[in-house]
C-alpha cells in the first residue's frame, strides 16, 4: 500500500511540472505501463465528432491513431467512453467487446479519463499474458486517471487562454493591415500570411465571386500559380460550394476521408513524414446578407474541436467583407470618375485631334498644332518617333488638311523593299531597261505627281538611292530607269523614321545635305509611356471599333486595367496597346475588361515589341511581290535581303560587335563575317 502511495505522489508531482497536454499523455501511458507491465497501451481522447481520436501509443505503429478510430461504443475502448465505467478483460477470446487491433493480446483493462462527470477519455492498456491485470490495477488506473484528467483540464484552460490572446492578436494585426496603405489584393495576402504563421496553416485561400454563379481563388498561400487557377467553385459544388450556398461556416476533420471535399486545386496530398489527419475549416465571406467569397484554411487536426477557429475566422471574414464593400464603394465611385474623365477627353479629342490620330496630353496637343501649321504648306517634313507610335497617321493628317487632299497620297515603306528593286520601285523603269523589265512601269513619286509621296523609315534607304531622292527634291524631276529625259513632278514629300538620322549622319550612314532638306519641319512623336495620360482614351476608342467590327456592345474598361496597362514597358507603342486590349476584349466575352482579363496580354505584351521590331525589318510579302517580274530570282533575293537586314539588326543591337551580334543570331561568327554586308 505504501508502494502504491509513493508511487502515485512521484506521478503527481512529475505532472505538476508537465507545460502540455501532448507531454502529459506520454506520462500518463509510460506510467501505467510501467505499474501494470502491460505489452501495449493507448490513450485516446473523445473529438467532436464522437470518435475516439488515439494520441499516444506504445508497443503499436503509429499508424494505429489512422487506421483505428473507434466510435464511442465501439469495442472495449469505445464501452468505457460510452459507460464511463473501467473493464477489465482477463481473456479477449470471451470478451465480446474485445476489437483486434493487433495479434497475440490476451488480456484488456480500461479506465477512463473523466472531468466534472464527462468522460474525455480512455486509458486502454493490453498484454499478451492471459488474466495480467486485476481488480488493484483497475484502482490504481482510476486514480492516476482522475489526477490526469485534472492537469488535462487545467493545461486545457491555460491553453484556451492562450489561443484567445493568439487569435485576438491575430485579429487586431489583421485590422491593421486593412487599414493600411496598399492595394486589398496585397492585404489579402499579407493577412494569409499571418495566418499561415500563426496557425501552423498549410494552405490558405479566400475565394470570392468573380460572376453570377462563379467564385475563384483571389488570394492563396501554400498553392502554386497553376493550383490557383484551378480553383473555379459554383455555389453546392464540394464544400467551399456548400459554404457558399448555405452561407454557413463548415469544419471537416480529415479531407483526406471526406467524400464531398473535391480537392480542385490538386494541392491536397498525404504528406508520408506527417501522418496527422489534415483539417479544412471555410467560413463565408458576407456583405450585408449576401455570400461574396469563403476563406479557408487547411491544418494539420490537433484533436481540439473547431468552435475558437470558427470564431476566429469569423471575425475575421467580417472584416475582409467590410474591406471588400469599402473597396467596391471605392471603386465604383473611380470608375464612375474614369469615365466622367475619359468622355471629357472625348470632347477635347473631337474638337482638337486630327482624324484618326488619338490622345489629349501635352505633348499630343502640341503634335495637333504642328500638323495645323504645316499642313497648307508645301514644306518637306521629317515625323519622327518609335515603331508603333502612328508616324503614318500623322502623314495622312498633314495631306487631309493640305491643299493636295483631292490629289493622291501615294506611300513607301522604305525598309520593306530590297536595295535591288527599291529604284524601280521609287522612280519606275521603261520597258527593256534591265533583264526582266517586260513592261513600263510607272515609279511612286510619279503616281504622287499633284499629291503627296510619304516615304516612311526614310533611314532605311541605301546611299545610293539618297543621291538620287536629293535630285528630285532640288530639281522637282524623276530619271526613270531607262527612259530619255527626266520626268518633271510636283509633288510634296513627307518622311518617317525611327532611327536617329543626326547619330547616321555623324556615322556616314546618311546623307547630311538630304537632311537639311527633309528636316525643313519637324515632327517628333512622343513614344506611350510618355504619354500615359492617353492609355485610356486609345483603349476606349479601341474598344469602340473592335465592338462595331464584332456588332456587340460597348462596355469599356475598368480603371483598374488601364493602371495595370500603364505599368507596363509598352515598348510597341499603340501597336501594343492595341494588341493587349483585343486580346483582352475576347478574354472577357467582349464584356467589361478588368484586371484578370490582361493576364494573357500582359505575358504577350512583352513580346510584342519584340515581334513589332522583327516585322520592321523586312516585309516578306512586299519583297516577293515586287519580284513578280524576276521569276526564278525571287527565293534567292528574298532570302538574302532578310539575312542582310538581320545581320545589320544584331550588330546594331550589339554595336558591331560581330562576336555578340553572331551569338545573338545563334550562328556561326565566321558564317557572320561571310554574311556582313561591309564585306
Amino acid at each position: 500500500m505504501q508502494e502504491d502511495f509513493s508511487f502515485i505522489q512521484g506521478f503527481v508531482t512529475r505532472m505538476m511540472e508537465i507545460d502540455t497536454d501532448e507531454e502529459l499523455l506520454n506520462l500518463v501511458i509510460d506510467q501505467c505501463i510501467a505499474y501494470t507491465g502491460a505489452t501495449s497501451g493507448t490513450m485516446a481522447i473523445i473529438s467532436d465528432d464522437g470518435h475516439l481520436d488515439i494520441k499516444v501509443v506504445r508497443g503499436f505503429t503509429q499508424d494505429v491513431k489512422q487506421d483505428c478510430r473507434l466510435t464511442i461504443g465501439e469495442g472495449i475502448t469505445g464501452h468505457v467512453a460510452e459507460t464511463g465505467k473501467p473493464w477489465l478483460c482477463p481473456d479477449t477470446g470471451l470478451d465480446p467487446h474485445y476489437v483486434r487491433m493487433k495479434g497475440g493480446i490476451k488480456s484488456e483493462v480500461a479506465v477512463p479519463i473523466r472531468i466534472q462527470g464527462r468522460t474525455i477519455g480512455v486509458i486502454n492498456l493490453d498484454s499478451r499474458k492471459k488474466n495480467a491485470f486485476n481488480a488493484h490495477h483497475v484502482d490504481l488506473l482510476m486514480v492516476l486517471a482522475a489526477n490526469a484528467a485534472l492537469i488535462y483540464n487545467r493545461l486545457a484552460v491555460i491553453d484556451n487562454l492562450k489561443t484567445k490572446i493568439l487569435y485576438g492578436n491575430l485579429l487586431l494585426e489583421s485590422a491593421e493591415i486593412l487599414n493600411g496603405e496598399g492595394s486589398l489584393r496585397n492585404k489579402f495576402a499579407a493577412i494569409m500570411d499571418v495566418l499561415q504563421t500563426r496557425l501552423d496553416m498549410r494552405r490558405g485561400t479566400i475565394v470570392l465571386r468573380r460572376e453570377t454563379d462563379l467564385y475563384t481563388i483571389h488570394t492563396a498561400v501554400g498553392l502554386k500559380e497553376d493550383e490557383i487557377q484551378k480553383g473555379v467553385y459554383k455555389p453546392g459544388e464540394g464544400i467551399t460550394g456548400r459554404i457558399i450556398d448555405s452561407g454557413e461556416a463548415y469544419a471537416v476533420r480529415n479531407i483526406y476521408e471526406e467524400p464531398a471535399f473535391l480537392n480542385r486545386t490538386s494541392a491536397r496530398r498525404r504528406d508520408p513524414k506527417d501522418p496527422r489527419p489534415l483539417s479544412f475549416i471555410g467560413v463565408p465571406i458576407r456583405i450585408m446578407d449576401d455570400t461574396v467569397g469563403v476563406l479557408s484554411v487547411d491544418k494539420p487536426f490537433d484533436g481540439r474541436t473547431f468552435d475558437e477557429d470558427i470564431s476566429m475566422l469569423t471575425i475575421l471574414s467580417s472584416l475582409l467583407g467590410q474591406a471588400l464593400q469599402v473597396e467596391e464603394l471605392t471603386r465604383s465611385r473611380s470608375q464612375r470618375l474614369f469615365e466622367e474623365n475619359e468622355q471629357l477627353k472625348e470632347v477635347v479629342q473631337s474638337k482638337y485631334a486630327c482624324e484618326n490620330i488619338i490622345g489629349v496630353s501635352p505633348p499630343m496637343l502640341e503634335i495637333y498644332r504642328k500638323i495645323e501649321l504645316v499642313a497648307d504648306s508645301e514644306a518637306t517634313v521629317l515625323i519622327t518617333g518609335e515603331s508603333g507610335t502612328g508616324k503614318e497617321l500623322v502623314a495622312d493628317a498633314i495631306h487631309n488638311k493640305s491643299t493636295r487632299r483631292d490629289a493622291p497620297l501615294v506611300k513607301l515603306n522604305c525598309a520593306a523593299i530590297p536595295e535591288g528593286l527599291l529604284e524601280s520601285e521609287l522612280f519606275g523603269h521603261k520597258k527593256g531597261a534591265f533583264t526582266g523589265a517586260t513592261y513600263d512601269r510607272t515609279g511612286r513619286i510619279a503616281q504622287a505627281h499633284g499629291g503627296t509621296l510619304f516615304l516612311d523609315e526614310i533611314g532605311d534607304m541605301p546611299l545610293a538611292m539618297q543621291t538620287k531622292l536629293l535630285r528630285v527634291i532640288q530639281n522637282r524631276e524623276v530619271d526613270i530607269i531607262g527612259g530619255n529625259s527626266p520626268l518633271q513632278v510636283n509633288v510634296r514629300i513627307l518622311a518617317a523614321t525611327s532611327r536617329k538620322l543626326e547619330k547616321m549622319v555623324r556615322d556616314g550612314r546618311f546623307r547630311e545635305d538630304l537632311f537639311y532638306r527633309l528636316n525643313v519641319f519637324r515632327i517628333d512623336i512622343p513614344p506611350l509611356r510618355e504619354r500615359r495620360e492617353d492609355i485610356g482614351l486609345i483603349a476606349r476608342e479601341y474598344l469602340k471599333k473592335l465592338s462595331q467590327r464584332e456588332n456587340s456592345e460597348f462596355c469599356g474598361i475598368s480603371f483598374e486595367a488601364v493602371a495595370a496597362i500603364s505599368e507596363l514597358p509598352l515598348e510597341g507603342n499603340v501597336r501594343e496597346l492595341q494588341n493587349i486590349i483585343e486580346q483582352a476584349y475576347l478574354i472577357a466575352g467582349k464584356g467589361m475588361i478588368e484586371v484578370r482579363h490582361l493576364g494573357l496580354s500582359r505575358s504577350l505584351g512583352q513580346t510584342v515589341a519584340s515581334a513589332e521590331n522583327a516585322r520592321t525589318l523586312v516585309d516578306v510579302a512586299s519583297l516577293a511581290g515586287g519580284l513578280t517580274g524576276k521569276a526564278g530570282e525571287i527565293y534567292r533575293t528574298v532570302v538574302g535581303e532578310v539575312e542582310r537586314r538581320l545581320i545589320e539588326w544584331a550588330l546594331e543591337q550589339t554595336g558591331g560587335n560581330g562576336s555578340e551580334a553572331a551569338r545573338l543570331l545563334g550562328i556561326n561568327r565566321n558564317t557572320l563575317h561571310a554574311k556582313r554586308p561591309d564585306t
